[in-house]
């Protein structure tokens, strides 16, 4: 249902980009198995501090798909300028 919606707004923008933030974590890593399988026009952004409810293996099957990145940042979202670097050259829409 997200991509039906997303696709109406990417009319205008070539590629989109969707951040998720926590991808490690149980329900975050759920959303991006389905956004990676469902949505193979979207690159998919992976950023997770991996906390101790960060588990990677749970995207073992979606690592090599071309549409997916992992961003680790061990300082967590506070850290400013790492989130304004993923933005700035990720390009992230949504």
């Amino acid at each position: 249902m997200i991509c039906v919606f997303e696709a109406t707004l990417s009319l205008s923008i070539e590629r989109m980009t969707i951040l998720v933030t926590g991808g490690a974590g149980f329900i975050g890593s759920h959303l991006i198995w389905r956004l990676v399988k469902s949505c193979p026009d979207y690159t998919i952004i992976n950023l997770d501090a991996l906390t101790y409810t960060a588990d990677m293996s749970r995207l073992d099957d979606i690592n090599s798909v071309p549409n997916y990145m992992v961003t680790v940042n061990p300082d967590g979202l506070c850290y400013c300028n790492f989130f304004n670097y993923v933005f700035y050259f990720s390009k992230v829409n949504l």
